[in-house]
């Protein structure tokens, strides 16, 4: 009945995610909040967004037609919201380093960065080493929560041979106790 119940909770909410868009903006907000996960998340987005705008502008194609593209690539719609803003920023004729100037999710260093890029003419090249390094950090990041998993996985899986063993030995003792 309370695994119905559980499966039966996340079948709604998995629905409501999916179907309200203010309730996904919120989760998905509530995402890049999370210690740990929520950087492991953004670096996974930002990372694909500069590499596919890295790989559009290399190809040829004008940049706020590149940025409109890239930006249907987010899954997280905070991320997706935060990045429109900065396209309509570049269509009304600023510099992606100035679209960028009060964005939370890029850092200064990453603005940095394409400020440098932009200034000499190689946006893609910049991008495709910012795609690297986000790359670099979310693959670190993966690597540090699985060990810090491991520790975790040991502990649940001894319980459940714990219990197991406990289901098997206690009426043995029972059987015993009865026959005194």
């Amino acid at each position: 009945f309370i695994l119905g119940a559980v499966a039966l909770a996340v079948w709604g909410f998995a629905r409501w995610r999916k179907t309200c868009s203010y309730g996904r903006l919120r989760l998905d907000g509530l995402i890049l909040r999370i210690p740990g996960w929520g950087g492991f998340m953004k670096d996974v987005e930002l990372g694909r967004l500069t590499r596919t705008l890295a790989t559009l502008l290399a190809s040829g194609i004008v940049i706020d037609q590149a940025l409109r593209s890239a930006q249907e690539l987010l899954e997280n719609q905070t991320l997706k919201q935060e990045f429109h803003r900065i396209v309509d920023h570049v269509v009304d004729g600023l510099s992606l380093t100035q679209a960028l100037t009060n964005n939370r999710y890029f850092s200064e260093s990453v603005r940095c960065v394409i400020a440098v890029s932009e200034a000499s003419g190689q946006l893609a090249r910049g991008l495709s080493r910012l795609a690297d390094s986000y790359q670099r950090e979310a693959d670190n990041l993966s690597k540090t929560m699985l060990a810090l998993l491991e520790p975790l996985m040991i502990l649940v899986v001894g319980f459940f041979v714990g219990l197991i063993v406990l289901a098997l030995v206690l009426p043995i003792f029972q059987m015993n106790l009865l026959m005194k």
